[in-house]
């Protein structure tokens, strides 16, 4: 999968940064970051495996997220409505997909001793679970940028 920063357009990279800038003003939230993800799945092959699958899905959401509000940015009459209900039931099943990547590593993690209760903040909330997702899928490819 091609992570490259130019695959996003430069107004969703700036929404996503400021609520990177958010979760820093805020810790409180409990968001956990990538990096603590993988401290915490550390020596653990099938943690791994499923921290690799949840930051996939990460991205395809924050890719799918973009190509979304780029169509709906340009107005009703850009797109068919056809089309529209496509992009937006894309948009919902890679939602459903990246909430149960990051529920099945969670509940992992607390199958193998490890702490998954990072994922509290965000049971009950679609929102707060997309909003988790797009800032692990930047800090993904951020990561990976600069390396």
């Amino acid at each position: 999968m091609n992570r490259s920063l130019t695959d996003i357009p430069p107004h969703a990279k700036e929404a996503i940064r400021a609520l990177q800038r958010e979760r820093t003003a805020h810790p409180a939230q409990g968001l956990i970051t990538l990096q603590e993800l993988e401290v915490a799945c550390a020596n653990e092959d099938l943690l791994q495996e499923l921290l690799e699958e949840m930051k996939v899905s990460c991205v395809k959401y924050l890719k799918i997220l973009c190509e979304f509000r780029i169509q709906t940015s340009n107005g009703p009459k850009a797109i068919h409505d056809g089309e529209m209900n496509a992009i937006a039931r894309t948009r919902g099943i890679t939602h459903d997909t990246t909430i149960e990547s990051i529920q099945i590593l969670s509940r992992t993690m607390k199958k193998h001793g490890r702490d998954g209760d990072w994922i509290k903040p965000l049971l009950n909330n679609r929102a707060a679970y997309g909003r988790f997702a797009l800032l692990i899928g930047l800090e993904w490819i951020e990561h990976e940028h600069h390396e």
